[in-house]
């Protein structure tokens, strides 16, 4: 299963964009183990493979900017369960 994953980290306030994004994620019944992937600063979405059907995720994202980690997002998402007869 693949997801993906849409963010944004624009901040008309400041003009200094992440170098790159943190994007950490994990079934929410732990029965795996976490993943972390490492994204470039100018992408605003990612795909994410290898999932589970059906499966709740927590999902947490925080950019550096200038060597410092931004204010983490959290999120939960569940993938589509299979839906195909046989």
């Amino acid at each position: 299963v693949m997801s993906r994953v849409p963010y944004g980290a624009d901040n008309p306030n400041n003009s200094e964009k992440p170098s790159y994004f943190v994007l950490k994620i994990r079934d929410t019944d732990r029965q795996s183990d976490p993943r972390e992937l490492i994204v470039p600063g100018h992408e605003r979405t990612q795909d994410i493979t290898g999932l589970k059907e059906g499966t709740k995720y927590d999902i947490e994202l925080y950019g550096l900017i200038s060597g410092r980690r931004s204010q983490p997002i959290n999120a939960v998402a569940t993938t589509e369960a299979d839906t195909r007869v046989y």
